[in-house]
């Protein structure tokens, strides 16, 4: 989960909307992954109260796919306004380091945190938020999960259930200089007939080659992405703030519906999961997002760019934080009117944040920055 920001002289171009979309994005997995938490814990016989507010920012699914469609657009953005010449080489050095590095301390830091979490609770616990602390993990499995492979090879859920991304994403980051030659000839028509195909082979037998055939399914998600960067260099509109807020609340509300909506309203139709829905939605709000002037107050405004800004490792460490609340509820209890998500939200919120800043000021922003410098080196002609 990243974020370029260039102009046609290739100087900074910020996109503020895009950030906060990328902020909110992050706050609606940890709710998401809160209540996934929550109800772990009823499933091995604490009381849960209901959480009905919370549950209807249960949009996580919804979240991720933001997050590809961005993922597209941006990149295209960065590429297309770059006064450098686009090599592929520069291009995935900069993506390699943008994600791997902060990554690989997620793998160790939770690594580290299931060995304790196992253990502190000798019992299994039979749910599917904890599955990800209380299985052990062998050297080859952490091969494929420090090579970023496990989307195709599996298992998924060891370490932290949210690194399923992480390939998936990669994979899209690999797409991109193969979209880029084909738009020179036949433009959008390009991102538009690779979704089309990555999504058919979804529905065929082929997907099941892959452990995780999401990485075939969302492939329209960061093709999308890339169709409205492409947009974005051709068309100077802009939709007027009242159009833009009513759209953005009508997206969020059809997203909620969905996400609410029993799961067998889709399997018997053409869109075979909500997934599907999402990411179409997804694709919506991100156009949105990019094709308006969006203004917040700006005290709201500094929060969501913060939270835009370090995304990438809040998306990592929330789970972990989540992890630890587990543990102090299964050895101290928790006795309180208040529901359990709720708690389970602002304990991990507060813990993550901080974390957070860590990672991204000491491991993603130099590793962003070492990239960036020997993009420069390969760029220069020998």
């Amino acid at each position: 989960m990243h974020q370029e920001k260039r102009t046609q002289k290739g100087q900074a171009d910020y996109l503020p909307a895009l950030t906060w979309l990328r902020g909110l994005s992050a706050l609606l997995v940890v709710v998401s992954h809160s209540i996934r938490c929550s109800e772990s814990l009823q499933e091995v016989g604490f009381p849960i109260e209901s959480s009905t507010l919370l549950s209807f920012l249960d949009l996580g699914a919804f979240a991720v796919c933001v997050f590809f469609t961005l993922s597209g657009a941006t990149l295209y953005l960065s590429s297309a306004n770059s006064s450098r010449p686009f090599t592929t080489s520069s291009y995935l050095l900069k993506r390699w380091l943008r994600i791997w590095p902060a990554f690989i301390l997620a793998l160790i830091v939770y690594g580290l945190f299931g060995a304790y979490f196992r253990f502190s609770v000798p019992a299994a616990l039979p749910t599917q938020f904890t599955h990800q602390f209380t299985t052990p993990v062998s050297v080859i499995d952490t091969i494929k999960y420090v090579t970023m492979t496990f989307n195709i090879t599996g298992p998924g859920g060891l370490f932290n259930n949210a690194f399923w991304t992480i390939p998936v994403e990669f994979t899209y980051y690999l797409m991109l200089p193969f979209l880029l030659f084909a738009m020179r000839y036949i433009g959008v028509a390009a991102p538009i007939l690779l979704a089309c195909v990555m999504f058919l082979i979804s529905r065929t037998t082929l997907a099941s080659l892959m452990h995780d055939p999401r990485t075939l399914m969302l492939g329209f998600t960061f093709c999308g992405g890339v169709v409205l960067g492409s947009l974005k260099t051709i068309l100077h509109r802009h939709l007027s703030s009242f159009v833009a807020y009513t759209a953005l609340a009508i997206t969020l509300l059809l997203a909620i519906a969905i996400t609410q909506a029993p799961d067998a309203l889709l399997q018997e139709t053409f869109i075979p999961q909500k997934y599907i829905s999402l990411g179409i939605l997804s694709v919506v709000i991100v156009g949105i997002s990019l094709f308006s002037e969006l203004h917040l107050p700006d005290y709201a405004a500094r929060k969501l760019s913060f939270l835009g800004k370090t995304s990438y490792s809040i998306y990592l460490f929330h789970n972990l934080f989540l992890g630890v609340f587990t543990l102090i509820v299964l050895r101290v209890g928790v006795t309180s009117a208040i529901p359990i998500a709720y708690l389970a939200f602002v304990f991990t919120l507060t813990c993550t944040l901080p974390a957070a800043y860590l990672s991204y000021s000491f491991v993603e922003e130099p590793a962003i920055l070492t990239g960036r410098r020997l993009a420069v080196r390969l760029a220069k002609p020998a």
